[in-house]
């Protein structure tokens, strides 16, 4: 028997409706959890990080969101926490006051590799797999900034879920975050429907479609050049959730 498939999952402050999934996708996604849960075990590893990097729109805190779920209705030795990058941001605070190599506000270009504290997100990481009781950030979408609450970990076991776009990227900084990854699967789908994604992401945050499609065009679609051109192979490329068949 299968175990209950939820019809929506609440991704930082919005719930996202799983209604329209397919029974094909329903299963890939089962299978993909149960594939998860495999990794953690072969790892021998009390505590895991398995990530899941992509472009704006693929769908990375959906899935990691939805793995968890899924993952919770087992009888799993271990806790099961996720995580998303954006609540490494720098405040907003910070970023209307300093600029990018390129002489931008850094706000601007907010999602950018110089808009997150890298540094914070390695430290936080280092405590995580060695062990210590560490508080899992948050981010809001509403008010777009971290919030100052978090989740607490303090269990010996813990699977943690990440999303992020750039896991991958190709620089020193990055490369000491991977360090402490398990396993990184890469999210790829068709551009256009990605772009339509995430203009609905931004929308829903607050955004009109005239400054969703903007900051899209002026932001994201330069993210995800950026991640085609300098990032590292992943151990594994999912496709879009749409594009399952």
């Amino acid at each position: 028997m299968h175990d209950t498939f939820p019809e929506k999952v609440v991704v930082t402050d919005h719930e996202i409706d799983l209604t329209n999934l397919t029974d094909t996708q329903k299963e890939y996604y089962r299978d993909l959890a149960s594939r998860i849960a495999v990794l953690y075990e072969a790892s021998a590893k009390k505590r895991v990080v398995v990530a899941f990097a992509g472009q704006s729109g693929s769908g990375k805190s959906v899935t990691i969101e939805l793995i968890r779920t899924l993952l919770s209705q087992k009888e799993c030795p271990y806790s099961v926490r996720i995580a998303d990058i954006d609540a490494f941001h720098y405040h907003n605070e910070y970023l209307d006051n300093a600029q990018g190599f390129d002489g931008k506000v850094l706000r601007s270009v907010k999602g950018r590799y110089d808009t997150y504290d890298v540094s914070r997100l390695s430290d936080f990481l280092t405590d995580f797999v060695a062990g210590k009781q560490v508080v899992i950030p948050q981010y809001s979408r509403i008010t777009h900034n971290p919030t100052e609450e978090g989740h607490p970990v303090a269990e010996e076991k813990v699977l943690l879920l990440m999303a992020g776009l750039w896991f991958l990227r190709d620089t020193a900084e990055w490369a000491q975050v991977r360090t402490h990854i398990d396993h990184i699967f890469l999210l790829r789908g068709n551009p256009a429907r990605l772009r339509a994604y995430s203009i609905e992401r931004h929308m829903r945050g607050g955004r009109s479609r005239e400054d969703a499609e903007r900051f899209y065009d002026e932001s994201d679609a330069r993210n995800a050049q950026e991640i085609a051109e300098h990032s590292v192979e992943a151990d594994e490329v999912l496709p879009f959730f749409e594009e399952v068949r």
